[in-house]
């Protein structure tokens, strides 16, 4: 028996043949090949592009054309991360605590700002801090230095507890001799049982 082969035959297998090469390219929305209905571009049987009439070097493929396919430079699409500038900590300014008749305990209001202060001089290792103890004429002479003394360690104590080395906070008691306001009154008294916080000249 034989076998007639026509021209359409022939043709489909001719289609199906170039429909089998074109799995591999698509055609990425350039109308310069002819694509199948899988919007694969069709390949000939040597595995060419089969171009159509709206090829040209703008919108050919490089696959297509063995042309050296260009990589984008991923480094230049990326943008540097920014650059924060991190304001370093101002210097504090100086401190005054106040203390209750005869007593050398912090204030609690006085945390936060001591607290700020010891940040700055962790922060930085080259400045010094000074604390000044302070006190009403109430009571000896020798009973208040003592007392003020107590009251200057009591800041210095806070300042340790945060971190600040002891070889950096000098301490100075005071006793009574250098008021911040009048003794002859309470209100002035109260102004004096102190302590005083500031950096080291």
């Amino acid at each position: 028996m034989k076998l007639k082969v026509t021209g359409l035959a022939i043709a489909s297998l001719f289609a199906m043949s170039m429909n089998a090469n074109a799995g591999d390219i698509h055609h990425n929305g350039s109308p310069a090949y002819v694509i199948n209905s899988e919007g694969n571009i069709v390949r000939t049987t040597s595995g060419g592009c089969v171009r159509s009439i709206h090829w040209s070097k703008e919108t050919a493929i490089a696959k297509c054309e063995g042309w050296e396919e260009q990589v984008a430079d991923k480094s230049a699409s990326i943008a540097p991360a920014p650059v924060l500038d991190v304001a370093a900590p101002s210097a504090p300014e100086k401190i005054v605590g106040l203390f209750g008749f005869d007593r050398a305990d912090l204030d609690s209001k006085d945390f936060e700002r001591l607290d700020r202060f010891a940040a700055f001089l962790n922060a930085n290792p080259n400045e010094r801090a000074v604390v000044h103890g302070h006190t009403c004429t109430i009571g000896t002479p020798a009973y208040n230095l003592a007392l003020s003394e107590r009251r200057a360690n009591a800041a210095q104590t806070y300042l340790l507890n945060k971190g600040v080395p002891a070889s950096r906070i000098e301490t100075v008691a005071f006793g009574l001799t250098q008021p911040a306001a009048s003794n002859d009154t309470e209100a002035g008294r109260v102004q004096n049982r102190r302590f005083e916080l500031m950096l080291a000249e």
